[in-house]
């Protein structure tokens, strides 16, 4: 393989111009073991990303890859192998969890990760550090003289507490201006419901009799790992980054009143409606909480329950937006749009119930489809496929924060409506603030949407709280993508 020996580097490569916990952590366990770590993002390299990992010289890429962004990597790599065709590259992540037959069609993949990959790229790197390949590595599927060799999926990690701390210096020290501030971190992995857009059904599929999907960890450790990172790094904020923050209420109950006393720094956090109460919500609030998201989805109630399978009731939406309000809690909500079934009616009905709560921003996504979840075959039973629909070409959801060139991304569902809807996902959140708006926003969707639009859109939405929440150069740069100026 011509691999070199001595300082034996692995560089990570990332989307997206924020910290990713799953680097973090796994630079975490290879440098516990003695091995040099670095991190690229390919949205801040840009045009230099090809250049800037060849003069790394790294003897092993690895890729942490959502299917939005395969189409991406996979050029990178592509490029990579022909300049230097001794690098190893392994990919892992939610792509080549699902969709494992990447390494058939890709020449540049040495191997994919499929699920967890903290000591399957660890046991990985030593083989390589070696220069032995180690081809029976649960968890990977391994290239080895033209065959492709599938190894099972190892049992799930149950203690977390027995990983390492996440390492926040191999993203700080190369973008020391990104994310700063900022602490994300996890109390837990899984989550216990079974939304039909969502993967987490998949997984637990996938680890089946593998033990258990969620798992935490301990208050204490959680605690005192932030106590490190507060001594280490100027901080303003936590994030948690769970899917489900409240998923299990006694458990959070003993760990805010540890944060309050150990930590007390302002926090955000993502909570399940129907896992809520005023007494939680009051806890939360005495505890530092700065904003809590939650996923709305849709408007529809019995929708949401039927095609979604999200049994939470518009009753609860509003009476969660109720204690969050009363209590001045920054409030933010997801919903998605354009089902293959869904009305305009529909659509108001998501931008109504919003309304009710008054959050600080309205995230809207259109629905994509992965192949794998339940609303995927829900689309393909009505036969809405985009005619074109390909899953390796994924470029994701319509929110300004993936899309900054201006344009919508394309759209893999067909609906008789998905001309209106587009434009009427530009005027979401000033019907949010303005309800009696209805009437003209019903005459404006007929005009297509358009650059006009997409501005009202990122002045009301995403950007605006970019904006608003940035300092300095971050500041100015997010004011240009509102006007479409970047």
């Amino acid at each position: 393989m011509g691999l070199s020996t001595g300082n034996f580097k692995i560089l990570f490569l990332q989307g997206g111009a924020v910290p990713q916990l799953g680097i973090m952590i796994l630079s975490g366990v290879l440098k516990e073991h003695g091995f040099s770590t670095d991190v690229l993002s390919l949205d801040i390299e840009n045009d230099n990303i090809l250049e800037n990992i060849l003069e790394l010289t790294p003897e092993v890429v690895a890729c942490s890859v959502m299917t939005p962004e395969f189409y991406q990597f996979k050029d990178v790599l592509a490029s990579v192998k022909r300049r230097r065709p001794e690098t190893f590259v392994v990919v892992g992540g939610a792509h080549p969890t699902f969709f494992p037959d990447i390494i058939f069609t890709e020449d540049s993949i040495d191997a994919i990760c499929i699920g967890e990959g903290e000591y399957a790229l660890l046991e990985l790197v030593t083989s390589l550090r070696k220069r032995v390949l180690d081809v029976n590595i649960k968890n990977l599927w391994v290239k080895q003289n033209g065959k492709i060799i599938k190894n099972e999926v190892r049992d799930l990690i149950q203690d977390l507490d027995s990983l390492p701390y996440h390492d926040r210096d191999v993203f700080s020290k190369r973008y020391p201006s990104r994310g700063k501030g900022i602490a994300k971190v996890m109390m837990s992995r899984g989550c216990p419901y079974n939304c039909s857009y969502c993967y987490n059904k998949g997984m637990r599929e996938i680890y089946s009799g593998k033990g258990s999907w969620l798992r935490h960890y301990s208050s204490e450790r959680v605690i005192e790992e932030l106590k490190d990172v507060k001594r280490k790094y100027p901080l303003k904020w936590v994030a948690f980054m769970d899917d489900t923050f409240n998923s299990n209420k006694k458990r959070l109950n003993e760990f805010l009143k540890l944060y309050k006393k150990e930590v007390d720094i302002p926090f955000i956090c993502q909570l399940r409606v129907d896992a809520a109460d005023e007494g939680q919500i009051e806890l939360l609030k005495q505890s530092g909480i700065e904003r809590i998201s939650i996923g709305i989805e849709h408007g529809d109630e019995e929708y949401r329950k039927r095609v979604l399978y999200k049994k939470v009731t518009n009753k609860q939406l509003c009476k969660f937006g109720e204690w969050v309000k009363k209590r001045k809690i920054r409030l933010f909500t997801f919903n998605i749009l354009g089902f293959p079934d869904e009305t305009l009616d529909m659509v108001f009905s998501t931008i109504e119930i919003n309304s009710k709560m008054q959050p600080e921003l309205a995230v809207t996504n259109f629905l994509t489809p992965y192949p794998g979840t339940d609303i995927y075959e829900y689309a393909k039973n009505l036969d809405a496929l985009s005619d074109d629909f390909d899953f390796s070409k994924f470029e994701g959801n319509n929110d300004p924060d993936y899309n900054s060139k201006g344009r919508l991304n394309k759209i893999e569902i067909k609906n008789p409506n998905m001309q209106k809807i587009v434009s009427l996902r530009c005027f979401f959140m000033l019907l949010v603030w303005y309800p009696w708006l209805k009437p003209f926003v019903k005459l404006l969707i007929y005009v297509p949407h358009n650059p006009i639009y997409e501005i009202i859109w990122r002045i009301t939405g995403t950007y605006r709280i970019y904006w608003k929440y940035a300092e300095g150069a971050e500041k100015r740069e997010y004011f240009k993508r509102m006007f479409l100026l970047k």
